[in-house]
């Protein structure tokens, strides 16, 4: 069975309910246009409104080929169609079920849409520039709060009920797992470079000290970059010699005898704001890039309530604008502009 056959069965029961019964209409007031899967459905659905509960139920289905007359919709809804509809609703009284199941399913392909395009524009990012792609970001967050919001549009009694459907008496969500993807974006030189150039510099901290452990590609490097945060919370001195002090007890991976040392002689502290930008910009990108594909597996798992998808949805979001709050003000104008070829 095709995926979105359950959902389409929906559309259609609800426009069979008001085939048969007009005045069904009145009991989904808070059904809209924009939850529909198949187009034609949503244009009949618009021109029913239109047409009204008080029309009866003899006159209603000439009114709506009439109303569809000269739109998209009037070559593939005919009068077989709308009895085919008819026969599609088993019983008319349940219409909010069925609208409520429809707004559920707007609700799962309208995220999965939005993680990929997260995914798109991190793709896009060299063509577009950093700072348009993480604008571009911090919007979709925007997008899925408002897909949460139009939900909670629905009535609560039927939200409750989908969401029991979905995973049943004292079942355990099978929450899904993204597809695991490395740091496409990270720069080991760039991050080897900011851990030197603190080490030779710590003043350093007080222009890259926004970088975060998250950042890193490396996990050798992620955690120093940790430890190096602790020492500078407590006051303590920033050198080669307490920083593998610190990684001990935070018992992280030590570096190989000596190499601190080598990384600190290397530093070139002049370029430290330039590394410190490839690493936060990248790090932001990849979590666009993962951002919009947990958003694509959360929408595909129909096992999983609506409640528990648009709560995980808007977690996995939620870092967006604080990457754009970090990495934009930094970046210098010419960073901001797309790559012109």
């Amino acid at each position: 069975m095709e995926p979105d056959l359950p959902v389409l069965n929906a559309e259609r029961a609800v426009l069979g309910a008001a085939l048969l019964d007009p005045t069904t209409m009145t009991r989904v007031p808070w059904l809209g246009t924009i939850d529909w899967r198949q187009p034609y459905h949503a244009e009949t659905w618009a021109v029913m409104r239109n047409i009204g509960p008080e029309v009866s139920a003899r006159e209603f289905p000439h009114r709506v080929l009439a109303g569809l007359q000269g739109t998209d919709a009037a070559r593939a809804v005919t009068a077989p169609r709308l009895h085919d509809m008819m026969a599609g609703c088993p019983h008319p009284n349940t219409v909010p079920y069925y609208a409520a199941m429809v707004v559920e399913g707007g609700t799962r392909r309208t995220l999965h849409d939005l993680g990929h395009h997260l995914q798109y524009v991190a793709e896009r990012a060299d063509d577009n520039g950093i700072e348009d792609t993480l604008d571009e970001a911090v919007h979709t967050k925007g997008q899925v709060d408002a897909v949460a919001e139009r939900w909670h549009q629905v009535p609560e009694d039927l939200r409750d009920q989908l969401d029991k459907l979905a995973t049943g008496p004292d079942q355990e969500v099978p929450w899904p797992t993204p597809p695991t993807i490395a740091h496409r974006h990270a720069e080991p030189q760039a991050e080897r470079a900011v851990i030197g150039a603190v080490l030779a510099n710590p003043d350093l901290l007080h222009q890259i000290g926004w970088l975060d452990p998250r950042d890193f590609g490396t996990p050798a490097l992620a955690g120093a970059w940790d430890a190096i945060h602790h020492l500078r919370r407590h006051g303590a001195p920033i050198d080669a010699v307490t920083l593998e002090w610190q990684l001990q007890h935070l018992g992280r991976e030590l570096p190989p005898h000596g190499e601190l040392h080598r990384i600190a002689a290397e530093a070139l502290p002049g370029l430290a704001e330039k590394h410190a930008l490839v690493i936060g910009g990248g790090a932001a990108l990849d979590r666009i890039d993962l951002a919009g594909r947990q958003l694509t597996v959360l929408a595909d798992a129909h096992q999983i309530p609506p409640v528990d998808v648009l709560g995980n949805a808007q977690t996995v979001v939620q870092q967006l604008p604080f990457d754009a709050e970090r990495v934009v003000p930094r970046l210098p104008a010419r960073a901001r502009e797309p790559h012109r070829a």
